[in-house]
């Protein structure tokens, strides 16, 4: 038998909540009860509102003072969590694989998700609105009521933003110009992580007629994704993890790293 000449220097990567080393290697354990649907590999929380034995996803960066520690993939679920009020494996010291928002090095900062975010995108002319201009667009698809030229530029650009939130009150939660000359309409969608597509925005009629460019400023995140890690607050979305956490290996965003908790 030829003898191995060669090894493979780079980790094997897990399932969300696996812990990173097997057998006898240290690590702490402990038995809590979900209070809602917690998926593998998750950060979770304990402190104010739930009973001594409970934890749950973090819902505010005050609730991530009381963090607890990481949800393991149990292999005796039919699906990739624990429903809520079951009994949970939570790794409060140990290495574990979770997954990861932003690209991690180590030495990054550790931070989870206790909020999604709304999507929020901007409308932005490149003239005024002149008198008998109309202006036209669709949502996702869809066209919404023409908005023709009324009384002032000011004026038409907040009648664009009436018609988008009344043409599609289940699309988008608002729609904002503040005046003042202003040529951007910011529109927000209505529910975290959903996208809206705002299409074919064309301005006719009139002695001339302004462009638009349609730009996304914010994207949106799914409440799914509450309990991941990043290595930033993501605009007030995720918080600091207090105490020992700190990234043993790194990965690629989207993909997966291996997280140290150490108990205090």
């Amino acid at each position: 038998m030829s003898p191995q000449t060669t090894y493979n220097s780079e980790m094997t990567e897990s399932v969300p909540g696996s812990p990173f080393e097997t057998g006898n290697n240290p690590k702490d354990i402990i038995t809590r009860f979900s209070a809602d649907i917690i998926p593998f590999g998750r950060g979770v929380i304990s402190g104010a509102g739930l009973e001594e034995d409970e934890v749950k996803l973090p819902d505010s960066a005050a609730a991530i003072s009381s963090f607890m520690g990481i949800a393991l993939f149990d292999m005796t679920q039919a699906v990739a969590n624990y429903p809520a009020n079951s009994a949970i494996a939570c790794m409060i010291s140990g290495r574990v694989w979770v997954e990861i928002e932003t690209a991690i090095a180590m030495g990054d900062d550790v931070y989870c998700r206790f909020s999604g975010r709304k999507q929020a995108q901007t409308i932005t002319l490149d003239a005024d609105f002149v008198a008998a201009n109309v202006m036209d667009m669709t949502i996702d698809g869809t066209a919404m009521t023409s908005v023709t030229w009324n009384a002032s530029h000011d004026q038409t650009m907040q009648d664009v933003c009436t018609q988008l939130t009344t043409d599609f009150p289940t699309k988008i939660a608002t729609a904002a110009c503040p005046g003042a000359g202003s040529r951007v309409i910011t529109v927000t969608g209505y529910t975290n992580g959903t996208d809206v597509e705002i299409a074919g925005v064309l301005i006719t009629l009139g002695v001339s007629q302004a462009a638009a460019v349609v730009a996304e400023t914010v994207e949106g995140v799914a409440d799914s994704e509450i309990g991941k890690f990043r290595n930033d607050g993501d605009t007030g979305t995720a918080a600091e993890v207090d105490g020992p956490a700190q990234w043993i290996y790194g990965g690629d965003a989207g993909e997966m790293a291996v997280l140290q908790m150490l108990v205090t």
